[in-house]
C-alpha cells in the first residue's frame, strides 16, 4: 500500500505553517493490522513527545501541540522558547525546560516554566548560572503526576510542578535510568562496569518526596569468563501504573540475578557485546518479571531506546541492525527502528519500522487502548525517502525527516 501525506492540519493562527515547520497528516487507517500505522504526522524537524491522560503533547517549532489518541489536534499553545525545549507532563500540567546555549545574542541561561491544562502559564523560573547540571550533556526533564525532575550527569533535582518550588536533590551518575514516581519521588537504576576478577552489580533505589532513599536493592551477576569482569547497563525506564517501573538494558556477564529471578545470557556469535533484558519492578524494588531480549554480536545488534508499561506487559521502542533480533527481518546495510510488546511470560511480538536510510526511535507513549505512539527519525537513504511499516509505505518528500506514528495494538 502506498500512502501520500496529504492534509495540512494546522491553521495559520498556530504560528507553525509553511517550511520548515509544516505538519502534515497521514491518511487515517483505524483498521490497520497490529503494529501498523493507524494515524500519523510528518514533521520537518524534531519533536519532543510526552504522554497525556488522553493522547500526546508534541513540542516542536516553538509551540506545544496537544493531540488525542487519534493524533487529531486539540489545541496549540505558544511555548515562547529562547533556545531548545524539553517537554514533560505532570498530570494535566505541561512542563518545559528551555535551554539557551548563548552566543552572539547573550550568555547561556536556562528557564523552566509550567502551563495549566487550559494553557495558562502557572510560573516561570530563570535558573541562572551555577546550577549543578550546567555544562552537562542534556540535561533532561521528566515528570510524574505529583512531581518533576531535572537531571544532568551528576545530580537530579526534584521540584513541585504546581509552584516550581525545589523539593530535594540527589546524586546520580552518567548512564543512570531515572523515573519520576506518582507522588514526587524518583526511581534510580544504576549499572556498573568492572575489569578484572570482580563482577558488576546493578543498584536500584527509590528517593522519597523527603529526598531520602527509602529502599535500595542490588542485582548481582555471574562472570562469563574465569577472570571476571563485564558490565550491566540501563538504557530506558518508565513508570508503571501499579506504582513501580519497567526498565531495559544490557548485561555482558553469564547471568544477571534480579532478586529471585535469574536471566542467562543468550547465545552470542563472534564479538561478545551483550544480552538485552527487560524487567518489571514493583514500588518496593521487587522484580515482578524479567526476560532476556536480543543480543549485540557479529550477526547484529539491538538498542532499546524507550520503554513504557502496558498493564502487566512492556512496550519497547528502539533500533536494530543485522539479523536474528526479536524475530525482526534482517536490515541489510541500514539500521531500522522497531516497536516490541513484551508480555510478563516472556512472549515478544516485534514490528519493524524500516526505510531506505537509518531509522531511530526518539520518543514513545502508550495509550489506554494499547496503541503505541512513537516519534521516528528517518534518515534519507540513496534509494529515496520511503518509510515502511508492515505492509504500509509512506513518502512525503525529502524535507520531512520526523514522523509521529500511532501503531495499532
Amino acid at each position: 500500500m502506498s500512502v501520500r501525506l496529504l492534509v495540512p492540519i494546522l491553521a495559520a493562527a498556530s504560528g507553525c505553517t509553511g517550511t520548515p515547520c509544516q505538519l502534515d497528516r497521514l491518511d487515517d487507517m483505524p483498521t490497520a493490522a497490529p503494529g501498523e500505522v493507524r494515524h500519523g504526522l510528518a514533521l520537518a524537524q524534531d519533536a519532543g513527545l510526552a504522554a497525556t491522560a488522553t493522547g500526546v503533547a508534541c513540542l516542536t517549532c516553538g509551540g506545544i501541540f496537544y493531540f488525542d489518541s487519534a493524533l487529531t489536534e486539540q489545541r496549540y499553545v505558544a511555548a515562547e522558547l529562547d533556545g531548545s525545549g524539553e517537554l514533560a507532563m505532570a498530570g494535566d500540567t505541561t512542563l518545559v525546560f528551555d535551554r539557551d546555549p548563548g552566543g552572539a545574542t547573550g550568555p547561556a541561561h536556562d528557564q523552566l516554566f509550567a502551563l495549566s491544562a487550559a494553557g495558562r502559564e502557572l510560573w516561570r523560573d530563570d535558573l541562572g548560572t551555577g546550577e549543578p547540571w550546567q555544562g552537562a550533556v542534556g540535561p533532561d526533564l521528566i515528570a510524574g503526576p505529583g512531581g518533576a525532575v531535572i537531571y544532568g550527569e551528576t545530580v537530579a533535582s526534584g521540584f513541585d510542578p504546581a509552584t516550581g518550588a525545589a523539593r530535594w536533590m540527589t546524586a546520580v551518575q552518567r548512564g543512570d535510568a531515572l523515573v519520576a514516581d506518582a507522588v514526587g519521588g524518583l526511581f534510580v537504576a544504576s549499572g556498573a562496569s568492572v575489569l578484572g576478577p570482580a563482577t558488576p552489580q546493578a543498584t536500584l533505589r527509590h528517593i522519597a518526596v523527603s529526598g531520602a532513599a527509602d529502599w535500595t536493592v542490588t542485582w548481582t551477576t555471574t562472570a562469563a569468563a574465569p577472570d571476571g569482569g563485564g558490565d550491566v547497563s540501563f538504557t530506558a525506564a518508565a513508570a508503571a501504573g501499579d506504582g513501580g517501573l519497567v526498565v531495559a538494558g544490557w548485561f555482558t556477564t553469564a547471568t544477571l540475578e534480579l532478586g529471585d529471578v535469574q536471566l542467562s545470557a543468550l547465545p552470542l556469535h563472534g564479538a561478545i557485546d551483550g544480552t538485552g533484558f527487560v524487567a518489571a519492578i514493583d514500588g518496593s524494588g521487587t522484580v515482578r518479571w524479567a526476560v532476556a531480549a536480543g543480543t549485540s554480536d557479529a550477526d547484529g545488534r539491538i538498542a532499546p531506546r524507550r520503554i513504557a508499561a502496558q498493564g502487566d506487559a512492556a512496550v519497547l521502542c528502539g533500533d536494530h541492525a543485522g539479523a536474528a533480533q526479536l524475530g525482526l527481518p534482517a536490515t541489510d546495510a541500514t539500521t531500522d527502528a522497531f516497536v516490541a510488546r513484551i508480555a510478563a511470560g516472556g512472549d515478544v511480538t516485534a514490528h519493524a519500522i524500516a526505510g531506505d536510510g537509518d531509522q531511530s526511535c526518539e520518543a514513545l507513549a502508550v495509550a489506554a487502548d494499547g496503541s503505541a505512539t512513537v516519534t521516528i527519525h528517518s534518515a534519507r537513504g540513496p534509494g529515496g525517502s520511503v518509510l515502511r511499516v508492515g505492509s504500509q509505505s509512506f513518502d512525503d518528500g525529502p524535507e520531512k525527516t520526523f514522523y509521529v506514528l500511532n501503531l495499532a495494538p
